[in-house]
């Protein structure tokens, strides 16, 4: 574990270098961080639990030398709740292959002044049959995203047995009357189970409603077979 006299010392000792600033931002986050992992008690820090602080957002926004043009597209154009799909990690159920519909929020934290994405998946277990007692299994990630033009990237972690997870999207389609995705496209990255990564397409689509019907659903179930062309499933 990492004390906390070990990384102010490193954030006042890089201070008093050149171009220390730049240093001790940089540091100052990683801090930060640590303090939300609980890896570093510092009471004197306002961390909101269930968010970090506007760390991790400005390192985002910094690596990938986001102007202020594109933080206004963010906010003007990519915000909002949308629907998505995806191929189901658990796929195949006897032969069936099976779709997450899941819901995923998009929004600018003004406290921390973060751009923050939250996503929840829900559903039962994949398989034939269900104990009466056996609960839905709910997933809840965080994390935070930035715009590029058309490209969203976003980086988000698991409440509940921490695992990373990352989408790359492209926004392919937007309303007549205003410059703002209807949709989304692109795929998703994430340490699967036995080790081995996984990917699968994504489908978003704008829906205000969306965290109100999280499900896996056999393939056949989902109406619109145009869903099934893009995520490539063949019934």
């Amino acid at each position: 574990m990492v004390s906390a006299d070990t990384v102010r010392r490193f954030i006042l000792e890089a201070h008093t270098k050149e171009e220390g600033k730049r240093t001790r931002s940089s540091v100052e986050h990683i801090y930060g961080f640590l303090v939300y992992e609980g890896q570093i008690e510092d009471k004197s820090l306002p961390v909101r639990p269930g968010l970090e602080h506007q760390g991790l957002s400005a390192m985002l926004r910094e690596f990938f030398s986001a102007s202020p043009e594109d933080i206004r597209n963010c906010k003007d154009n990519i915000m909002g709740t949308y629907r998505f799909f995806a191929v189901s990690e658990d796929r195949r159920s006897a032969g069936r292959p099976y779709v997450v519909r899941g819901a995923i929020r998009f929004y600018h934290d003004e406290v921390n002044d973060a751009l923050v994405v939250e996503e929840r998946q829900e559903g039962w277990p994949v398989k034939e049959d269900h104990p009466a007692d056996e609960k839905r299994l709910v997933e809840v990630f965080r994390g935070y995203f930035l715009a590029k033009g058309e490209r969203v990237i976003a980086i988000l972690t698991r409440d509940q047995n921490p695992m990373p997870k990352f989408y790359i999207l492209d926004a392919s389609s937007f309303a007549e009357d205003a410059h703002y995705a209807t949709s989304m496209y692109g795929t998703m990255l994430k340490p699967g189970r036995d080790g081995v990564f996984f990917s699968s397409i994504i489908h978003m689509t704008r829906d205000q409603n969306a965290f109100e019907g999280c499900d896996i659903v056999p393939a056949e179930e989902i109406r619109d077979r145009g869903i099934l062309d893009i995520l490539r499933i063949k019934l």
